[in-house]
Formats: structure tokens, sequence, C-alpha cells
């Protein structure tokens, strides 16, 4: 009986199966259909042209142009003045070549000759920013002398003018020639107080500065001694320039001592004209060895006002002749 059973649960269960139940099946989503893409044609965009662009240019002040510089070739034929060829009034004469002759018969007073050297300088002498220039002529009155001077020459629109001279002396070898910060700057040769007048043998640098027109000034001036030190004179104070009222005091030292301890000193005016001179006491510890010196002057007392200039020196106890110099400039209140 329970065997009966069984197989009616299994025959039922089959029959179950057989009459198609089972499980859902899952269903798949259909996709969604895309809108259709319809391309447009490009169609370039029109391009406006920017409007032009101007820069505006600033007008520039109306500069005068700097007239050009004077040659070497127009120095060498240029016109020159002197006061010592042939009568003591000025003579202006012309240079051919770099060379004059005043009359023919070397015997007589009115007769002399000027070279122009070649050594020479370019720079701005009289703060104009145009290029003047500096040069050395040798005057001959017949004899043995051969007397050298610097003479200035401005640049008067790119045309040589002589302005004014300085002379050197007889015969005095000229080795450099420059022109720096507004001074001209030489070094030479000069006599010493054993040298025949054919022969200098004692070195020496020398500035000179043109005060105003016509006047060509010894600002500085130095030389050496055989055993080649320097014999010079500096100025600490006042400052170049300075103004100073009522009184000024003068400081500064030598490199070698003058003679008995004593240098010159000279107070000259804004045309350069001598105002006063005496002397100034160098303390050194011997003879020979560097010093200092300190002097007040009274500037009251000399009752003028405006450009002094004042020139301190060491004169050769020998001959008289320079052996130092060292100026300084002053603007009295």
């Amino acid at each position: 009986m329970e065997m009966s059973q069984r197989m009616i649960f299994i025959l039922l269960l089959a029959a179950f199966l057989l009459s198609g139940c089972s499980l859902p099946a899952a269903s798949t989503p259909t996709p969604e259909s895309l809108a259709p893409v319809t391309e447009t044609p490009f169609q370039p965009v029109e391009i406006t042209a920017l409007p032009e662009l101007v820069t505006a240019t600033p007008a520039l002040p109306d500069t005068p142009t700097p007239p050009p510089g004077m040659t070497f070739e127009q120095l060498r034929n240029g016109e020159y003045f002197t006061t010592h060829l042939g009568s003591s009034q000025a003579l202006t004469y012309r240079l051919q070549d770099g060379f004059y002759r005043l009359g023919d018969d070397p015997t007589q007073s009115n007769y002399g000759t000027v070279n122009l050297l070649d050594r020479h300088a370019f720079g701005d002498l009289n703060n104009d920013s145009y290029q003047d220039a500096v040069v050395l002529l040798v005057e001959n009155y017949g004899g043995t002398g051969q007397f050298v001077q610097v003479a200035v020459v401005l640049n008067q629109a790119s045309q040589p003018v002589h302005n004014a001279s300085y002379f050197l002396g007889d015969r005095v070898a000229v080795n450099n020639l420059i022109i720096q910060d507004g001074e001209i700057m030489l070094s030479a040769q000069v006599h010493g107080p054993q040298d025949g007048l054919c022969c200098p043998s004692v070195p020496a640098q020398m500035s000179l500065r043109l005060l105003k027109p016509g006047q060509l000034m010894l600002t500085r001036f130095t030389t050496q001694t055989p055993t080649g030190q320097e014999r010079a004179i500096n100025i600490r104070a006042p400052l170049n320039g300075a103004e100073v009222s009522g009184s000024v005091t003068l400081t500064g030292d030598v490199t070698i001592a003058p003679f008995e301890n004593n240098l010159s000193y000279t107070i000259y005016d804004s045309d350069y004209r001598e105002i006063s001179r005496s002397f100034i006491l160098v303390d050194a510890p011997d003879l020979g060895a560097p010093g200092t010196f300190s002097l007040t002057i009274d500037l009251a007392a000399l009752g003028r006002n405006g450009d002094l200039y004042i020139e301190i020196s060491d004169l050769s106890a020998a001959d008289g002749s320079v052996l130092a110099l060292a100026q300084v400039h002053i603007s009295v209140k």
C-alpha cells in the first residue's frame, strides 16, 4: 500500500513538471531608438579686419647738431698768435704744413720761425661739449733757443681758433700730452739747476686749465729728484671750488720738506692778478722729510669777494725755479 502511494506521488510530480510550469524568463529591454543625426555643412565666419595700429612718436625738441671735430691737418695750417716773435707786439701768423717763418736773416731782430710738433691732443677744454685741441708750438728767434709753448685751440664751428698759450721754456722735452676732465696734463723733461740749456734732465708732471678765454694757468706741477722721489705739494683743505667767508684755513702736506721749511703762497683774483704773497711754514721732522702745513688767511682783510685762486709753490734755493706747485680755487661770499 505504501509502495502504491509513493508511485502515485512520483507520477503526480512528473505530470506537474510536464505541464509547463517553469520559472518566468527574464525580459530583455529593447534599446531605445536614437533620433537620426542631421549633418550641417561648415559655414566660415567672416573675419572683420582690425583698424590699423598707429603709433604716435612724440616730437623731439630741436637739438643743435655739434660740429664735427677738428683735424690735425687743420691745426697744421691754422692761424696762431704770439707776443714773442719779432717784437713785443702781438703777431698773428698762419702755419703752412706746420711751419712759419718771419724774415730771412737770422741775425735780425725781426726774424723768427715757428714749428708745430706732431704731439697733440683733442678734448673739451671750455665745457661746451665740442672737441678742442692742444698743440705744441716751438719758436726760434735766430739763436740756439727753441722755446716751447702749449697752445689751446678752441673748436669754433669746426674751425680752429687759437685762444691761449703757456710757455714751458727753452728746449723743454714733452713726452706725453692728454686732455682729461677739462685739464691739459703733460709729462716732460725740464731743466734742473745743474742742466745746460741743451739738455733738460728733470722729470716733471704738469696740469693746466683754461681759466677764461685767453688765460691758461698752471694748476699743478711736480718734479722728481735724482733718486726718483716725487716732489709734490698736496692741498687737503679747502676743497677746490669751496665757498668760504671771513677766513680760510689751508691745510696740506709735502712729500719733501722745502728749503728752510718755507713754502711760498700767492693769492690771485678772478682775473688771475696777484693781490697778496707770503710764506707758509712746513712742519717736518727732518731736512727733506715729508711734512705738513696749516695757515689761516684773513679774507676780509683782502677786501675781495668772488673767485680767488691760492697757489702754493716750492721754489728752488739755487735759481728760484718752481720745484712743486699746487693751486686751489675758492669762492668768497
